[in-house]
């Protein structure tokens, strides 16, 4: 009996857990232009789905032209890239999306093809080449507009 009352308990936790994987992708166009509600329908409420996909995936999600990004490091390992769609990166304000990888990559070699400039923003192909079959470990886009502009907390 007291398994049967802690599956009906849990029941509704999962269910919702799950819809959150199901939630269908939508393009840019179906918000309208705003940027920012497509970033957090797209890669807030849907973030679970990009778990263990590649990069590649959520660059091809985001739809966007990437006008610039920048990295997070842990050491000598890059462990978060950010890929911007506003043509100058501000970390309050710009519309971003916070990709983390499951396994860091050497940050020599990405500085490489950033053309040996460590502080370079510029969005290349040989960057994306680079990055683009990296295992994801999550997903977030600014969340300080969404908080500010739309009352979400992340």
């Amino acid at each position: 009996m007291k398994k049967i009352a802690l599956f009906l308990i849990l029941l509704p936790l999962l269910c919702r857990l799950s819809a959150q994987n199901e939630l269908p992708y939508k393009p840019f166009e179906a918000f309208n232009n705003d940027t920012l509600a497509f970033m957090d329908y797209n890669f807030r409420q849907r973030a679970e789905y990009y778990k263990g996909k590649t990069v590649g995936k959520v660059l091809e999600d985001i739809s966007l032209p990437i006008k610039s990004f920048t990295r997070y490091m842990r050491g000598n390992t890059t462990i978060c890239v950010i890929v911007n769609a506003d043509p100058v990166y501000r970390e309050f304000k710009s519309n971003y999306i916070r990709i983390f990888l499951q396994t860091p990559v050497e940050s020599k070699k990405l500085v490489k093809l950033m053309g040996g400039n460590p502080n370079s923003m510029i969005w290349t192909p040989e960057i994306y080449e680079f990055l683009k079959n990296e295992k994801v470990k999550s997903v977030r886009p600014n969340h300080y507009r969404l908080l500010k502009e739309k009352g979400i907390q992340m």
